[in-house]
This record gives C-alpha cells, sequence and structure tokens, in this order.
C-alpha cells in the first residue's frame, strides 16, 4: 500500500491529542480508533487469603520503583516537524504535547497519556521520539495490545523494518485475536517487495484471522481478493459470495451490494 505523507489540519490534531483514548494514526487509511481496553494506572490489586476461613486482604501494588524511573522516555525532547505541517497543526501538536507532557511529569503511569503523545510525536514523522516511547509503554503494559499496533504500523509503513513489523503484528494478534485489521496488515506485509519469500505466508494469516473471527465479513472479502490476486477464480467467488450473505445476514445491504459489485469487478 503506499503511504502517503501526513497532511492534516489543526482540528485533526487536536482530536488526536485531546478527544480520543486512544488513536493509532494511519494517514490515508482508514484511521482506526482504539479504546483503553487493558489500560494499566500505577497500580494493580493483589487479593490474597488471609486467616482462613474465606477471609481476604487486597494490597495495593505499585510499579513506581527506580527501575520504572529508569525506564522514563524524554519528556524534554525538542518538537521538531519532520512532517512538514502548516503552522497552524504545527502550533496546535506543540501545544498538546507541552500539555500532555506536564501532565505525565505529574503521573507518568498513565498509558493513555503516552499513547497519546506516541500518537502526535507520529504525526510529526518524529518516527524515533514515537518508538521510543512505545518501547517503554509496551514494555510497562505489556498485555495492552495498542502499543504493539502502533509499533508494527510504524515499521511497516514508515520506518521500515520488516521483521520488527512482523513481530509486532504477530503478538496484537495473541493479545487481541478479535482485530481484524492486524490479519490484513500481515498479508500486505507478507506480500510486498519488503518481506522477499512471504508470499506463502499470506493466506494461511487471513485464514488463520477468519478462523478466529468467523463472521467477519472483512477477512472473507481479504481472502476473496486474495484468491483473485492469485487467479483463483473459484475460491474468489465462494469468498465473495460467503461475505454477501454475511453481510445481508448481519442487515448490512449497502455492504452487500458493495462486496457483489467488487465480486462482478464493477
Amino acid at each position: 500500500m503506499t503511504k502517503s505523507k501526513n497532511l492534516i489540519g489543526g482540528a485533526v490534531v487536536v482530536v488526536a491529542a485531546a478527544a480520543l483514548t486512544v488513536y493509532i494514526y494511519r494517514d490515508m487509511r482508514s484511521p482506526v480508533s482504539l479504546t483503553n481496553e487493558g489500560a494499566a494506572t500505577s497500580t494493580g490489586v493483589a487479593i490474597e487469603p488471609s486467616g482462613g476461613a474465606g477471609n481476604y486482604t487486597v494490597k495495593v501494588l505499585s510499579n513506581d520503583n527506580s527501575s520504572f524511573a529508569a525506564r522514563l522516555p524524554n519528556l524534554d525532547t525538542t518538537v521538531t516537524d519532520y512532517g512538514h505541517l502548516d503552522q497552524a497543526a504545527l502550533q496546535v501538536a506543540k501545544q498538546n504535547i507541552a500539555t500532555i507532557s506536564a501532565a505525565l511529569k505529574q503521573n507518568p503511569h498513565d498509558l493513555n497519556k503516552w499513547l497519546q503523545l506516541a500518537v502526535l510525536r507520529k504525526i510529526l514523522s518524529d518516527y524515533k521520539s514515537a518508538l521510543a516511547i512505545l518501547d517503554f509503554t509496551a514494555a510497562t503494559w505489556p498485555d495492552n495490545y495498542v502499543s504493539f499496533a502502533d509499533r508494527a504500523d510504524i515499521y511497516q509503513f514508515y520506518d521500515k523494518n520488516p521483521q520488527e513489523a512482523e513481530s509486532n503484528l504477530k503478538k496484537v494478534i495473541q493479545l487481541k485475536p478479535d482485530y481484524v485489521q492486524a490479519y490484513e496488515d500481515l498479508r500486505a506485509l507478507y506480500t510486498s517487495s519488503d518481506y522477499p519469500g512471504g508470499q506463502a505466508k499470506a493466506l494461511p494469516v487471513l485464514l488463520l484471522g477468519l478462523k478466529n473471527n468467523p463472521q467477519s465479513v472483512d477477512l472473507m472479502t481479504y481472502v476473496a481478493r486474495y484468491y483473485r490476486s492469485t487467479g483463483d477464480k473459484a475460491n474468489a467467488n465462494a469468498y465473495y459470495d460467503k461475505a454477501v450473505k454475511t453481510a445481508r445476514a448481519d442487515n448490512n445491504a449497502n455492504l452487500a451490494d458493495s462486496i457483489a459489485r467488487e465480486e462482478q469487478g464493477v
């Protein structure tokens, strides 16, 4: 898929930084809005038996220690606009970076704000700083898939590193097998020139996605497109028909009609 430069207005920057809880910016591809599912805060809770007879003690666990502090990304990194935003958008980005950074200095355990900061650095095409933040959040909150998804996006489409992209996408699938886009992104990686010899891995990853998400019209369509790209019209039509049927069963006539037109080459 063709990489496009980030050309966004100030309003989008405001939304990315202030309104969305977690947002993976994907340029000209469909933006993916992710909730803070699995987000952690500064503390955890341990429930331990105490004294028998069904009694338990609740302990609050803190990860505020010297190791955590040593791993914190630099919140004073210079704001550099590598993406050449217009001045209005750049000023909004700078203001939001300053606001979020100040908040994180007060409470460095806020996963959502770290992810927002990574998004802003990514919008500025400052991939080094974005990855430094995402490496930290992935290590600190390893059960949250968003850090891995955004790292994969950077490694696949910007700071090209196909092995890292593959590793992170596989981690996303492990943590959140219903995140359909990860399977399609892996398929795109395996069929790209960035991953020589990956063609044989493309169909199995889509079929894995369909196994994990058997009612996913998107994955049915991705499989159909894959078969069509290889000249296998019979299997392509079979999956297109299944996608159309499933979409109609879901009362999504517009989607069903769109897929049917695609199947017919209209």
